[in-house]
């Protein structure tokens, strides 16, 4: 289902490494998989969920017995990288967050009722 691609993408992003200790982290994985049981591998080829793995590096596999080709030839594919050849399939996600964006400058959060308000402020 849907919502499971999306808890997904929640995993993967909300686990992180400490850089150091002015509060800097960084990702520590690089995809997420969906599991279910589900035989006709060559239909599921041309599936969104399948394809997003290429995209993003989340998505699904569909996996029974007799019907596990498509993960052993993706999990295949990662164990026999290098690093260099994992860190270039990464996806890259904007690390530059807004925290780090203004977290030296002056910055003002407001609720403004209209343009009048805006622009006094």
């Amino acid at each position: 289902m849907e919502e499971d691609i999306n808890v997904m993408h929640r995993y993967r992003d909300s686990i992180v490494g400490e850089l150091n200790h002015e509060m800097q982290f960084k990702y520590k994985t690089f995809g997420a998989y969906v599991m279910f049981p589900y035989s006709d591998e060559k239909k599921f080829i041309n599936h969104k969920f399948y394809r997003s793995i290429e995209k993003v590096n989340i998505g699904a596999f569909p996996m029974l017995p007799g019907s596990t080709t498509l993960i052993t030839e993706h999990l295949t594919k990662i164990i026999n990288s290098t690093k260099l050849e994992a860190k270039s399939q990464r996806v890259l996600m904007d690390e530059y967050d807004d925290y780090s964006k203004f977290k030296l400058e002056n910055v003002m959060v407001a609720n403004v009722k209209d343009n009048m308000h805006l622009n006094i402020y």
